[in-house]
């Protein structure tokens, strides 16, 4: 999902946090904790270059697109209980 971000359009990108917020929403316990985390790390990782395509859209107002980010990042750390700044490769 995030290996070539900066060619995603914001559009999609959005909707890809969107359905992975979705998915940690509906699917966590069947997914292994492993595969948050590597998530987890990977959008840590990338935040600077996601909050970038989305702030460089055309949209007047991106700020609901960043929530976005935002919300996707809270379950992944609250359900695992990994601090905020969670650093590990899985």
């Amino acid at each position: 999902m995030l290996h070539d971000i900066e060619k995603i359009e914001s559009k999609l990108l959005v909707k890809q946090l969107k359905l992975s917020i979705n998915m940690a929403n509906d699917y966590w316990d069947k997914i292994p904790l492993k595969i948050w985390g590597s998530l987890y790390q990977k959008v840590l990782e990338q935040q600077s270059i996601i909050q970038d395509v989305i702030l460089k859209s055309k949209k007047k107002k991106p700020e609901k697109d960043l929530e976005c980010l935002e919300i996707l990042k809270k379950p992944l750390c609250l359900k695992q209980k990994l601090p905020s700044n969670y650093n590990q490769a899985a």
